[in-house]
Order: structure tokens, then sequence, then C-alpha cells
């Protein structure tokens, strides 16, 4: 099995995931919940809403430690092939 790994693709495409990461997610809250007849429809839209909002925030926060875990794990291989090459270039 090759692995080929292109450290600039690599970095790019975390970039550009990391980009993604900058959306604002909010759920506005919907005013009306005391009104007769769709009070308790739009509490319960705003409470879903909410927990979305609350879910993709959560979800972020773990793109976001992937990529820093992966831009980590990057450079680490980044500097053992480095090493490598400069022993193999001293023999």
């Amino acid at each position: 099995m090759s692995l080929n790994i292109s450290p600039v693709q690599l970095r790019g495409l975390l970039s550009a995931l990391a980009a993604q990461l900058d959306v604002i997610i909010d759920a506005p809250i919907i005013p009306g919940e005391q009104l007769d007849g769709v009070g308790e429809f739009i509490g319960a839209f705003n409470s879903c809403a909410q927990s979305l909002a609350r879910r993709g925030r959560a979800q972020c926060a773990y793109v976001e430690s992937f990529v820093d875990e992966a831009v980590e794990l990057l450079h680490a291989a980044e500097s053992i092939d480095a090493d490598t090459a400069r022993r193999l270039g001293s023999k």
C-alpha cells in the first residue's frame, strides 16, 4: 500500500476546512411563544433551533481540534522526513 501525501495539498485542505469554521452558528429566537394557538409550536421551534445551533457549534469545536491535531501531525511528519533525508544524505 502506497500512501502518497502532498504536504502542500494537505495544508491547503486543512486551511480550507478551518476557514469553514469561521461561520457564526446562531439561532434567532422567534417571538410569539405566548400566543394562543401557535405559541406552543413557536416554543418548540425555538427549542429545536437552539439545540441545532448548539450541536453545530459543538461539531465546529470538534473539527477545529481535528484540524489543530492534523497540523501538528503534518509538522511532525515533515520534521521526521527532513531528518531522515539529512541522515541519508550524510552517508
